[in-house]
């Protein structure tokens, strides 16, 4: 990321515990007991290697997978080992990442460390050793060999990213993967010597090549093109690769961005140091240049093993020109993320992988994280979240201070975006070893008629057999319920139409239930602890409260926990989850409904109009029930439905004209024939350079389709 706070953190913790050798504490003190892999089911040996299908990644039997991992840095920093294995178990910290879910272990590492390392060399692992008993007697090197280990009997893949030429908690900084004292050949060197080591290791899936290749117009900078730069990170990145896969032809191989690309290649070939000539983002998260100059691995033959790998985070650590105020998850695609990135999985060129993403759960910061996952689920985008680790200080972890506890409001957070089952069972990249202590293998997972969950990276058609209806009226009556079980009346016209309003516009059920709950007239009212409760199931689960639940949350209540506390836990439910459905509300909360609603007769005909206005035909029905199945349980939004139809195959074929095309978005995003006003400052957009994306976003945003949306009963 373009800033010089991340891990500032970082570097305090580790030169503090550089300095304290927490590997040589007396061996003999009493100790926690080594963990033993003796009982962990066994993984067979190379039947774990991952590959590449358009947007799509594969299992060795071409079943389709979803990489969903955490970062855990440390290697890179100088303690040589995770950091935070100074006050926590490594081996119990890696159980319990793959205990939450976590498929895919990216372990950020120097070069500077691996070429130690291929010459027998072990600088110190820095760790207690009276927590970490297992590891005394251990070099740096097979401490990490063991990690693997570990990870293997616990179902956890690995991917190895050289995050720094030096070791150096700030190493990352150095734009490019050579410097003056680590050369580029050095750098090759290192990804030889470790592909070379674990070629036979399916435990290690990946290899991501540098991270965060960067730098500015005005700066030293990474370029992408078709030259033989040193300084041209696809050119370096295709040497890296190949040198991977001549040791392991199976690896995934996964390639970043750089950070400018020219506005205008054919006349700036990166000859300029004007700013203003670059499109510009986060460091690694620009891969405009793969549409013009993809990465070829050994001259195209095995292309079907790259993965590109962007970055992306939010205002908390930069404020980049996109996250103005009211900016959306419509904005950001159109902004940011298409652009640079999601064209790439959008148009089936190759897999996307986010490399990192995370952050505080504040403010607008957490606004962008909200988007980005719906974006990671809407898409099902591979990602590793940054990041395990307690001490980065710009983003914080998922876990605290002592690397033990995890953070649970962010954990859940992240916790929709992990692949799971529709029982909630986490799915390993494995076929033998299921993952950690709540989970299936590979093997298990396709054998199950769990592989239709909405978790999993299925698009199944949805079954409607057992379908339960859904509330024609949807929000209006939603909004009606809040008056009637929260302030014990029936609502006033203004201030029904405004929560109906602010609904129609993003605020999920569970903001609007707050607003309810937190309002002066319901604060005023003094509920008892237990009438609280009755209320809350009454406006969640719709029902009334069971004496074993009350008196669970009433326990709960009277030994501390506030009543935002309470609020979130029947937030996070499934009951929530499905009466949202029904009523065709976004729930916004972390559960994923259970149950499986028919659609309207007004969602119907919101899909049906898609075939009118967008592709001048009647619908087909098998397309009409697909689409209408998937608009009424939430699999898409109204836009996302509109985006189907305009980027589909069959309306590309019509060929139409940038004035047809403004029509068209008028009858489908406005529902009427376009003014001259409008329809002339559309077509200036369009003939001024703006995509046709970023128009139909505009239109998608609008308050108009807001309205349409409410109207028909389905999420915007």
């Amino acid at each position: 990321m373009n800033d010089m706070r991340r891990k500032i953190f970082a570097v305090l913790f580790a030169l503090l515990f550089v300095a304290i050798p927490f590997c040589n504490i007396c061996a003999d003190m009493i100790g926690h007991s080594a963990i033993t892999l003796d009982q962990a089911p066994t993984a067979a040996a190379g039947d774990d290697w991952l590959h590449c299908s358009g947007d799509k990644i594969l299992d060795s039997n071409g079943n389709e997978v979803w990489l969903t991992g955490v970062n855990w840095f440390g290697y890179n920093t100088g303690t040589n080992i995770f950091d935070g294995v100074w006050s926590c178990n490594m081996a119990e910290s890696l159980r319990s990442i793959a205990d939450h879910g976590f498929n895919l272990l990216r372990v950020p590492m120097s070069a500077e460390l691996l070429l130690q390392w291929s010459r027998g060399e072990y600088p110190s692992a820095n760790y207690n050793s009276y927590m970490n008993p297992e590891l005394n007697g251990k070099n740096s090197l097979e401490i990490f060999d063991y990690a693997l280990e570990v990870c293997a009997s616990c179902g956890l893949k690995v991917m190895i990213d050289i995050h720094s030429a030096k070791t150096d908690a700030m190493g990352h900084n150095a734009p490019l993967w050579y410097t003056d004292q680590i050369s580029a050949d050095q750098y090759l060197a290192a990804l030889d010597w470790v592909s070379k080591r674990y070629a036979a290791n399916d435990t290690v899936v990946a290899y991501d090549l540098k991270n965060e290749p960067h730098g500015a117009a005005s700066e030293t900078h990474a370029i992408w093109n078709d030259s033989t730069s040193t300084d041209n990170w696809k050119y370096m990145a295709e040497r890296a690769g190949n040198t991977v896969l001549a040791n392991n032809p199976h690896a995934l191989i996964v390639i970043e961005g750089v950070q400018i690309y020219p506005r205008d290649i054919s006349s700036n070939n990166y000859s300029s140091t004007n700013d203003g000539d670059y499109f510009n983002t986060w460091w690694g998260g620009n891969l405009r240049g793969v549409s013009r100059f993809p990465v070829n691995l050994q001259n195209g033959a095995a292309n079907s093993q790259i993965v590109y790998s962007p970055h992306d985070y939010g205002p908390a650590v930069y404020r980049q020109p996109w996250f103005y105020s009211g900016f959306s998850y419509e904005s950001l695609i159109s902004d940011c993320w298409y652009d640079n990135w999601l064209y790439i999985d959008d148009q089936k060129i190759a897999p996307i992988l986010i490399g990192e993403w995370g952050g505080f759960m504040t403010g607008d910061n957490l606004t962008w994280m909200t988007y980005l996952r719906q974006l990671i689920e809407n898409y099902h985008l591979n990602h590793t979240f940054w990041c395990f680790n307690a001490n980065s200080g710009d983003t914080g972890g998922l876990v605290k201070d002592d690397f033990k506890t995890w953070d649970n409001e962010k954990y859940e957070f992240v916790k929709p975006a992990l692949w799971q089952t529709a029982e909630g069972k986490f799915i390993s990249l494995d076929h033998q070893v299921p993952l950690g202590a709540n989970g299936v293998s590979l093997n298990e997972y396709f054998a199950s008629s769990a592989s239709s969950s909405a978790s999993s990276a299925s698009d199944d058609k949805i079954d409607l057999t057992n379908a339960v209806d859904m509330n024609p009226n949807g929000t209006a009556d939603f909004v009606e319920r809040l008056y009637s079980y929260a302030l014990d009346r029936q609502s006033d016209p203004h201030g029904k139409n405004d929560w109906v309003n602010r609904i129609r516009n993003g605020l999920s059920a569970a903001d609007c239930a707050r607003g309810f709950l937190y309002s002066d007239e319901f604060l005023k009212s003094g509920v008892s602890n237990s009438e609280f409760l009755d209320k809350l199931y009454r406006i969640f689960f719709d029902r009334e409260a069971d004496s074993y639940g009350k008196n669970y949350w009433l326990d709960l209540m009277n030994r501390g926990m506030s009543r935002e506390e309470v609020i979130t836990g029947f937030i996070n439910s499934v009951e929530w989850a499905n009466l949202c459905l029904t009523f065709g509300v976004d729930s916004g909360g972390s559960a994923l409904p259970s149950i499986t609603v028919r659609p309207n007769e007004m969602i119907i005909g919101f899909a049906g109009r898609l075939y009118q206005t967008c592709l001048g035909r009647d619908f087909d029905p098998y397309g009409l029930e697909y689409w209408s199945a998937r608009l009424a349980n939430h699999k898409i939004s109204g836009t996302d439905a509109a985006y189907g139809f305009f980027f589909s195959r069959e309306f590309i074929d019509h060929d139409l004209d940038n004035g047809e095309y403004i029509k068209r978005l008028y009858r489908t995003f406005m529902d009427r024939e376009y003014d001259q006003a409008g329809f002339d400052y559309w077509m200036n957009k369009l003939n001024s350079g703006e995509s046709r994306l970023s128009v139909f976003y505009g239109f998608a945003d609008s308050a108009e389709f807001g309205v349409i949306c409410s109207n028909y009963g389905i999420i915007r």
